[in-house]
């Protein structure tokens, strides 16, 4: 069987369109920032606080992270 064709195997995503990731980043935030502010606005300072935890949170492990691989800080 000399015609078999080969399974080619790669890693996603399998669609590009020239995007960086900090732009993919800015679109999920730009699309969840609707649900944060009716959240918001339903549930008043607690879910602002929700949200600054998360956040703030995101932000301390990525830190963490860098500083245990010894790669450079990407924050900021």
């Amino acid at each position: 069987m000399p015609n078999q064709k080969k399974l080619i195997v790669s890693h996603a995503p399998f669609c590009h369109d020239g995007s960086g990731i900090s732009t993919r980043s800015n679109n999920i935030m730009l699309a969840a920032l609707p649900a944060v502010l009716h959240g918001c606005y339903l549930y008043g300072i607690p879910a602002v606080g929700v949200v600054a935890l998360s956040i703030s949170s995101a932000i301390i492990w990525e830190y963490l992270i860098n500083l245990l691989t010894k790669k450079p800080s990407t924050i900021g």
